[in-house]
């Protein structure tokens, strides 16, 4: 009844005398229609239902905030026409719509949850002056981040909220959408599986492992497992033209699909698989470890022989579980409420309503072939479809904590928290050919992207960086690790290199050049 006084109201004064008009119309013209049924029936009918069909008429039956809304767009609609502009109705009910929501949110204690404090260190005090200065300046809408040296957690803060119409503060277990930093995970696991003995060399043929990859050509059979890993297999764009979210949602499916396909470019052309590598590297892992008799899909294998082994289960998650997954239904609503929404910076968001392609905002860092793959809107990965989905290419959910976690175990001798996921001798072996290579901007030596310190003469800092803002690294010099999470896709990374740059001044390691090239 409040929808339906405050529509009348609002109709007259908001929209003027035609959308009051209009709402009056129609309600006389059903009360006419009832009348008449009333009069033709000669009973005593409530005048409400219609004698005809015995239903309510449509003033009755809908609420009066959907009538208050009708009236309200058709005035809007006048007046366009009548000035001849083009005007969005849904922008300008926009602010309204997430105030709403955002104080429904506000309302509900279950949804709270609270912020772990940071310690009182120099360099926590630094970041978190300059985290609140880049909310302040929207440059995102929360950041994580987290510093280890020496094995030891020297910083680990999260500020922000979950989203623009999710109000709650958020923690420093917080879930982000890494993108593209989920590519370090994939070839962590082929490294792992070479220090186990599954693997015998990076230099094997991927078909002897994998022999459903030889199919599609004769040049496939020669791509080796150093040229999966450093994005030189030749099917950079193997996605399929028509495949829809559905699709690349089907893991074995896209895997199986790109696996027999044929080559895009030439076998050991150095090109960014932006979306193909999860699905090519995390088949090839999937065939390595059933070898072994052992029957794991790729979730399964990062669980067990990454999170596990360093006690980061709830901080990196492949997929997300269904809402439903558990005997009481509870486990994946708690992970999804864990999870920040992924946002977009306005200039991308225009952007893309005119290009339809917001990906190709964001410079170099995908081949242009592959934009055409994901040339949408990043926040279609809000989806709960997309957020259970598996695909390690671009939807790896990390904390700060978790990504650092691996990192610190890499810049260390393969351990951290005393809980080791490589050997030291394998780790070493890794970081010096990591090191040894070229720094060149289509290169990723045993599949990390390296980073260069000004000032330094060797380049052997090496991770891998998401969309613009997202980064996890490792910087075996120093025996540091960083991971930067920003939930907001911007044109230029400006987060990420003005916390890098506090952490690099603090610690006095040089300072990183970002981007990279």
């Amino acid at each position: 009844s409040g929808g339906g006084s405050g529509g009348g109201s609002g109709g007259g004064s908001g929209g003027g005398a035609a959308g009051g008009n209009g709402g009056e119309r129609l309600s006389t013209a059903a009360a006419e229609y009832g009348a008449g049924d009333l009069q033709s029936s000669g009973s005593g009918q409530d005048p409400k239902h219609s004698l005809a069909t015995g239903k309510r008429y449509p003033t009755e039956a809908t609420p009066g905030t959907i009538l208050f809304m009708l009236r309200v767009v058709g005035c809007l609609r006048g007046i366009a026409i009548t000035l001849g502009v083009s005007h969005s109705y849904l922008q300008t009910m926009r602010a309204h719509a997430q105030l709403a929501i955002r104080n429904a949110v506000l309302q509900d204690k279950k949804l709270q949850m609270t912020r772990n404090p940071p310690t009182n260190s120099s360099l926590q005090r630094r970041l978190l002056c300059r985290m609140r200065a880049l909310i302040a300046a929207n440059e995102g809408c929360a950041l994580q981040v987290c510093v280890y040296r020496q094995g030891k957690v020297i910083a680990n803060l999260a500020v922000g909220e979950y989203g623009p119409i999710d109000p709650r503060t958020i923690s420093v277990d917080t879930l982000f959408n890494s993108f593209s930093c989920g590519k370090a995970v994939c070839a962590l696991l082929v490294h792992i599986m070479c220090d186990q003995g599954w693997i015998t060399s990076l230099d094997d043929l991927v078909a002897d492992y994998w022999p459903v990859f030889a199919e599609g050509g004769s040049e496939k059979a020669s791509c080796t497992v150093r040229m999966l890993l450093e994005h030189r297999s030749g099917l950079s764009a193997g996605t399929p033209v028509n495949a829809g979210i559905n699709q690349l949602c089907q893991f074995d499916e896209m895997v199986d699909r790109i696996a027999r396909g044929p080559l895009t470019e030439a076998c050991g052309t150095s090109k960014y698989h932006t979306m193909t590598y999860g699905w090519l590297v995390g088949g090839f892992v999937q065939a390595v470890a059933a070898k072994e008799q052992l029957n794991f899909s790729y979730s399964q294998l990062v669980k067990s022989f990454i999170t596990e082994k360093l006690g980061i289960e709830d901080h990196c998650m492949t997929n997300i579980p269904q809402e439903s997954s558990s005997a009481d239904g509870r486990l994946g609503s708690r992970i999804h409420e864990r999870i920040a929404s992924v946002t977009a910076d306005s200039q991308l968001t225009s952007a893309a309503s005119s290009t339809h392609d917001i990906f190709s905002q964001l410079g170099s860092m995908d081949s242009s072939d592959s934009r055409r793959i994901a040339g949408f809107d990043p926040r279609i990965f809000n989806d709960a479809q997309i957020r259970e989905a598996c695909i390690p290419s671009c939807n790896t959910h990390f904390s700060a904590y978790g990504l650092a976690t691996i990192y610190a175990a890499l810049a260390h001798d393969g351990s951290v928290h005393g809980r080791r996921v490589l050997s030291a001798d394998y780790t070493a072996r890794l970081k010096r050919e990591v090191e040894k290579a070229p720094h060149q901007k289509d290169s990723w030596p045993l599949g990390f992207r390296k980073f260069r310190h000004a000032g330094r003469a060797k380049v052997s800092t090496f991770g891998f960086n998401g969309i613009s803002n997202l980064t996890g690294l490792a910087d075996p010099a120093t025996s540091t690790s960083v991971a930067i999470m920003v939930n907001q896709v911007s044109p230029k990374p400006t987060a990420t290199a003005s916390l890098l740059h506090e952490v690099c001044s603090e610690l006095k390691s040089g300072e990183i050049v970002w981007p990279n090239f």
